[in-house]
């Protein structure tokens, strides 16, 4: 894959480098663009290398660079980085504001000694940035810009209440672990020349909700634009292979590949026998698709565990990882020119609070504590970190989640706050991220990120929004021949009344209960995620940390000395969650995986 990576020298000659990683496992490599072979001393790979067509543009002094794909609707055009070069000569910069689908954009313009850097809405390919008095460091990944010698590792401290008080451990803001190097927001347009250092905002989302809404228009004009973004991602690619599991997303995209008529195939892991299999298996037998299942293991946690904070910067959270495993032998093993994924369907289509809790809370009940309960591990920090890191951090880094909420609540309805919330905190840093990994293998086109889906689902009335109704609904409709189907989630088809989901979340509620006690009496030995009653089974993490093999390795990795005595997590915090876990008193998944991300970072990045 393609990832941006560059140095430009508002004094000097305008460097751009290129970054290629054909393979995970490969080194990055370097490859200057029309430059001297040393700057400031510091050497580089000599000469000019030969890209292709699709990797660069470099006319008219104007240097183009592009990670991830554009969605234009004029299907003729083939090559992404000229539309950008042909776009910016006709309206200039402000013609990349209007640019659609997953991307960032390095444009570098000779003539008028200025750098841009662009990033999509959502910031799902994200670029990261070092900023220096005479010079700026740019790339997809941090530890490009930390192997180009200008910028040495050091830990952000400041940013470890914004990353340990979220539920699922990620970080919020433009802050990175690494001190002085920033995430790039999303929607947004970097400006760098030897006057001006600028960043612009050119999108935020708008709850502009029309009082009229018409299901049938509106089941209609979702399918008709999601299938012609599949057609846009897909254009003249043969091979075309898609993920799929036992969600709303990949349903989508599965029942839209059939009806479009596109030769696919479709891959999906979980436990054997398990209630994702059973669904998928349906799913695709129904579709008349063809599709390869393969069960999960726990193996990935030490077998990929330091590739994934190598690639992932430290931030890409291991947890959520569990088919990584998979997808190297899915690329030895079949000809695969693209590979399609739903992911963020369901953050687009659902708004995230009220679908905990069946959407039954009126809109005006929404308050900012609920959202901040939703969001915030309330836990205090004092119980996880030493007292000399909590002391040095400067207390206004506290309670981020809570202080975002009430800087919004002026301008945007409570209703509205969680939508924003996931869209410019959530998603960029947690969601879209997450799968980023999927990139490390295949060519990755995600068709819901497309600018007029994204218009679509913010016009939708609240109420269908809550609880994914619109997303149920018009699956329903557009696909009736699905209907009958559970997913996982909701445990029930799609749009059930809503006595038949809570039925079905008391009944899953009661299974979790059961299993508990379980694992608690056989001191974490045992557990009922097998079983075909128990259908929560796509992530059994507790149950992976307590196999005999990534039980040795978490302990052996988190009670090293050096783990130990590092000096920022309580050493009889480590200690107590880790024995608490395998002995089964408590499920302390979370906390062990954001661990082993944690020690593994600083051991790759900071020792």
């Amino acid at each position: 894959m393609t990832r941006l990576f560059g140095i430009y020298f508002n004094n000097k000659c305008p460097v751009t480098i290129l970054s290629i990683e054909k393979k995970m496992e490969q080194a990055t490599k370097y490859h200057t663009w029309d430059i001297s072979e040393s700057i400031n001393g510091r050497s580089f790979i000599s000469g000019k290398t030969s890209f292709k067509q699709n990797q660069i543009i470099n006319k008219n002094n104007i240097i183009v660079s592009l990670a991830g794909n554009l969605i234009y609707s004029d299907l003729n055009e083939s090559i992404n980085e000229e539309y950008i070069f042909q776009s910016y000569l006709n309206k200039k910069i402000k013609a990349l504001k209007y640019l659609n689908g997953s991307f960032s954009i390095s444009l570098l313009d000779n003539n008028l000694n200025t750098l841009y850097l662009i990033s999509d809405r959502l910031c799902s390919q994200p670029i990261y940035y070092y900023k220096g008095d005479d010079k700026i460091i740019f790339s997809s990944t941090i530890k490009a810009i930390l192997a180009s010698g200008f910028v040495q590792p050091e830990f952000n401290y400041n940013i470890l209440p914004n990353y340990l008080q979220t539920h699922e451990k990620y970080l919020i803001g433009n802050e990175t672990f690494f001190k002085n190097i920033y995430m790039q927001p999303a929607a947004s347009i970097l400006t760098f020349s030897k006057d001006n250092f600028n960043i612009e905002k050119y999108w935020k989302p708008s709850f502009h909700r029309p009082p009229d809404f018409n299901p049938v228009d509106h089941f209609n004009i979702f399918k008709e634009t999601f299938k012609n973004s599949i057609r846009e991602c897909i254009r003249d690619n043969i091979n075309v292979g898609f993920l799929v599991s036992g969600g709303l997303d990949s349903r989508y995209l599965a029942a839209c590949i059939k009806e479009l008529g596109i030769d696919a195939t479709a891959f999906s892991f979980g436990v054997k026998n398990g209630l994702q299999e059973k669904i998928v298996k349906k799913l695709m037998n129904r579709l008349g698709i063809k599709y390869h299942f393969y069960e999960l293991n726990g193996d990935f946690l030490r077998d990929f565990a330091k590739d994934i904070v190598h690639n992932g910067d430290g931030s890409m959270c291991l947890r959520d990882c569990h088919f990584i495993g998979y997808l190297e032998h899915i690329k030895k093993n079949f000809d695969i020119d693209i590979m399609l994924t739903g992911h963020f369907g369901g953050e687009l289509f659902g708004q995230m609070l009220p679908k905990t809790i069946f959407g039954i809370i009126p809109t005006d009940k929404l308050t900012i504590d609920l959202l901040i309960n939703h969001y915030e591990n309330k836990g205090s920090l004092i119980e996880y970190l030493t007292k000399e890191i909590f002391e040095n951090i400067e207390e206004s880094r506290f309670d981020m989640v809570t202080k975002y909420f009430n800087e919004h609540i002026m301008n945007y309805a409570p209703s509205e706050l969680a939508d924003l919330y996931e869209f410019e905190e959530r998603s960029r840093r947690y969601v879209l991220q997450l799968f980023r990994f999927i990139d490390w293998y295949f060519d990755v086109r995600r068709p819901f990120m497309n600018n007029d889906l994204i218009d679509f689902a913010l016009s939708l009335p609240y109420e269908m929004r809550a609880r994914e109704t619109f997303y149920q609904r018009a699956l329903n409709y557009c696909f009736p021949e699905l209907s009958d189907i559970i997913w996982e989630h909701g445990r029930c088809p799609p749009d059930s009344p809503v006595w038949k989901l809570g039925a079905k979340m008391i009944w899953e509620k009661g299974l979790q209960i059961m299993n508990s006690m379980v694992v608690r009496i056989s001191r974490g030995k045992s557990s009922l995620y097998k079983t075909k009653l128990f259908s929560a089974d796509y992530r059994p993490y507790a149950y992976w940390l307590r196999e005999t093999e990534n039980e040795k390795y978490v302990r052996d990795l988190l009670f090293d000395e050096r783990c130990l005595n590092r000096g920022i997590f309580k050493e009889d915090f480590i200690k107590k969650s880790i024995e608490d876990h395998m002995t089964g008193k408590r499920d302390n998944n979370v906390w062990i995986c954001g661990l082993i991300n944690f020690e593994l970072m600083m051991k790759e990045f900071f020792d």
